[in-house]
């Protein structure tokens, strides 16, 4: 997962999974915007997006035999504009949007937030 990446999502790919050997990786294009980039070793047919936001994406891993999967990615703005609490504040508003829209799903909802 990137974000802020101007780096093409082919040139990325071609880095990747260089020539002359098996593709491991794929890319998983999202609609709404260009700052979240997601590469996966699972082929697409097994990830779906099921929400999309100017600054988050949710997708839903869903391989044969596993347990579902959802993967999150929010790119908040640079902390150098935030303060510690206001990005606290801003990633649990989030998750408690997430957990309301995907109340009904079988994956168990763990707030794990990583701030960089």
């Amino acid at each position: 997962m990137l974000a802020e990446c101007s780096i093409s999502p082919a040139t990325l790919l071609t880095s990747l999974n260089p020539s002359g050997s098996r593709a491991e990786y794929d890319y998983v294009p999202n609609i709404n915007h260009e700052k979240i980039k997601i590469f996966t070793k699972f082929s697409n047919e097994f990830i779906s997006l099921k929400l999309e936001g100017s600054r988050f994406v949710i997708g839903h891993l869903k391989l044969p035999e596993r347990t579902d999967i959802l993967l999150s990615v929010t790119h908040f703005p640079s902390k150098t504009h935030w303060s510690e609490s206001s990005l606290t504040a801003e990633c649990t508003t989030a998750f408690h949007k997430f957990a309301h829209t995907f109340s009904g799903c079988q994956t168990p909802l763990k707030p794990e937030v990583q701030c960089l």
